[in-house]
Order: structure tokens, then C-alpha cells, then sequence
């Protein structure tokens, strides 16, 4: 399977899931929290999605948004998750020559814009509702999940 594929493939799913939970909201359906094989699932599908094209957070975030309210834990979760993921990446990126000095100069400059828009979210998130937070992160989904496909599908169109 081509890049572009699982690419196109992982916007699908998002676009899919931020649909259904749009449809469950209308309808006033309570959505059904994710168990133990959900969990194995999607981080199975965001780790190798994290490796063949950096794009692992949509199949986190389908996962954590359906474990329920609580966002801290999911927040917590999906930080510790991508931590662990990108350092297991290191050695795989200065094997094929990805990590030079100019990148480390890159991100050395982008480092305190990192921390400013970090201590800007922390704050957001202790004044916006639970709820609203939500929307916003299914609205972000969404529209990751349009631009991936767009991205996978690109090459052919």
C-alpha cells in the first residue's frame, strides 16, 4: 500500500468520525465509550500511521474523544503517546539522514514559539467548556481529515 493510500485512508476515517459524531449529537444519542480492544486498535493504527506518514493524531484522537468528559486524561494520554512514538523515531530519521544541523537550527528558533503557544492552550483549556473543546477538536479532525485526503489523493487527481 502507497503512502498516499494510507495518507487518503486515515482522512477518510476522520472525516468519518467527525461526521458520526455530528449525526449522534443531532439525534441526542449518547456516544458509547471505547474499551480495551478500541484502545489496542487505534494505537496500533496511529503508531504505524505516526511511522509511514506522520499522521498519528487523527486515529488518537478518534480513540480518546470517545473515552468519554474527562479531557485532561485524554490530553495527558495523547502527549505521553506521541512522546514515546517520536523518540522510537529518532534513531530511524538520523539513520536516513533526516535530522541535520539545519533542522536542529529550526527547531532551536521555533522552540519558544512551542512553549508560548503551549502556556496560550494550557489556558484556553481551563477557561473553555468541556463540551465546546470537543466541537472544537471534532471541527479540527475534520478539517485534518479533508487535507489528508486531499494529500492521498493528490498524486492521481
Amino acid at each position: 500500500m502507497s503512502d498516499g493510500a494510507v495518507v487518503a485512508a486515515i482522512g477518510v476515517m476522520s472525516v468519518i468520525a467527525a461526521g458520526r459524531h455530528l449525526l449522534s449529537r443531532r439525534r441526542h444519542r449518547p456516544q458509547t465509550e471505547a474499551g480495551s480492544y478500541a484502545a489496542a486498535l487505534w494505537g496500533l493504527g496511529a503508531s504505524l500511521t505516526s511511522m509511514i506518514a506522520n499522521a498519528g493524531g487523527p486515529p488518537m484522537m478518534i480513540y480518546l474523544l470517545r473515552r468519554g468528559p474527562h479531557l485532561t486524561p485524554q490530553q495527558f494520554a495523547a502527549t505521553a503517546f506521541f512522546a514515546v512514538v517520536n523518540w522510537v523515531k529518532v534513531p530511524f530519521f538520523l539513520a536516513l539522514g533526516y535530522i541535520t544541523g539545519a533542522n536542529l537550527a529550526t527547531s532551536g528558533a521555533l522552540l519558544p514559539v512551542a512553549i508560548l503557544t503551549t502556556a496560550v492552550g494550557v489556558r484556553l483549556v481551563a477557561h473553555v467548556s468541556s463540551d465546546r473543546f470537543r466541537c472544537a477538536i471534532y471541527l479540527i479532525l475534520d478539517l485534518v481529515g479533508l487535507k489528508l485526503v486531499y494529500d492521498g489523493l493528490a498524486p492521481w487527481l
